[in-house]
Parts: structure tokens; C-alpha cells; sequence
């Protein structure tokens, strides 16, 4: 694997090649975390490119003073609330009456040979989107950053500008909250 720096710095120059490997180490983390926020898979797709573009947009005006993977999990959460909130002003429905149809993507797993296995899974998903989302919001966002971009606390402090304390607390408090929710009848 390239080092991020050499691919970035190559990418600055124009280089298609090391940017499509950028594109290719963040594809399934920026989908997975539209797709949480926007709740389907045509509306995360668009997201995930509109990050992309974005992203060879403005790589020019990158520093290098905070990591890619946290350039690029800050550019993700502003283009899908962008995203978001455009497409609410075109419609009237509320984020809550979209659901994905029990669609998710973060998992690799083969599990359709097993109706019973795949049923228990999506079922296990729901349960904790479910939990996820009835986070406070600063919660929320600090948890879906370290669970679903598998950022560091440090990261994380550094997206949101907050302490890496209070990121370990809110990870904590968001873990504590989920399990409580699960463990309260409201996971199988």
C-alpha cells in the first residue's frame, strides 16, 4: 500500500491513479456513514459521490496538519446534511418516514443461505440503528465517527473540535445508552 501522503501529494498534482486509491480506501467507510445518515442506498450513492467530487475539488487546498481520513469523515457528514437538507426542502416527508427496507451495507458477511441467520441480523441492525438514533446529537455523532469511520479519539477531537476527553466520554455514555436500549426489550 502507497503511503496516504505520497498518494495525496500525487493527487495534488493531478495524478487520477492516486486518487482513485484515495477513492478506493474511503469508498466503503463514506458510503456506510451517507447511508446511516440518509437511510438509503440511492441517496447515500449520490452522497458518496458528491464527497469524491468534492474531495478532487478542494484536495488543492488540503494541509496536511490534520489526517485525510479526518478531512475526508468532516467532508462526509457536511455533504450528507447538505444533502439532507436539500432534499427536504424539495419534499415534504420527514426523515423519520424514510426507511431503507431493512437494506445495509456495512456489513461483508454472506448470510443469505441462512434465512433465520439473515432475518436475526437485520433484526440485530435495526435494533441498533434504532438505539443510534435516538442518541442526543452530540452523542450520536461522536459515536458514529469512532464505530462506523473507525476514527481515533484524537481524530475525532480533532473533526469536531472538541477534547479528546470529552470524546472518550461520549463514546462511553453512547456505548452505555445503546446497550440500556437493547437490554430493555427492544432487541429480540
Amino acid at each position: 500500500m502507497t503511503d496516504e501522503k505520497v498518494l495525496v501529494s500525487r493527487a495534488k498534482d493531478g495524478d487520477t491513479e492516486a486518487f482513485a486509491e484515495i477513492v478506493s480506501l474511503y469508498q466503503k467507510a463514506v458510503y456506510n456513514s451517507a447511508l446511516y445518515i440518509a437511510k438509503n442506498r440511492e441517496d447515500a450513492e449520490d452522497i458518496a459521490q458528491e464527497v469524491f467530487l468534492k474531495l478532487w475539488r478542494t484536495l488543492g487546498s488540503y494541509r496536511e496538519d490534520a489526517s485525510l481520513k479526518t478531512w475526508v469523515a468532516r467532508l462526509t457528514k457536511n455533504c450528507a446534511l447538505d444533502y439532507i437538507r436539500d432534499r427536504n426542502k424539495k419534499s415534504t416527508s420527514s426523515l423519520t418516514d424514510e426507511d431503507d427496507g431493512g437494506e445495509n451495507d456495512v456489513a461483508d458477511e454472506d448470510i443469505s443461505s441462512n434465512p433465520e441467520k439473515s432475518f436475526e441480523r437485520e433484526e440485530r441492525i435495526k435494533a441498533v440503528r434504532k438505539a443510534v438514533e435516538n442518541l442526543p446529537g452530540p452523542i450520536r455523532e461522536t459515536l458514529i465517527l469512532r464505530e462506523f469511520h473507525d476514527m481515533s479519539y484524537a481524530e475525532i477531537a480533532s473533526a469536531l473540535g472538541i477534547s479528546e476527553g470529552t470524546v472518550k466520554s461520549r463514546v462511553s455514555r453512547g456505548r452505555e445508552q445503546v446497550k440500556e436500549f437493547l437490554k430493555n426489550g427492544n432487541f429480540l
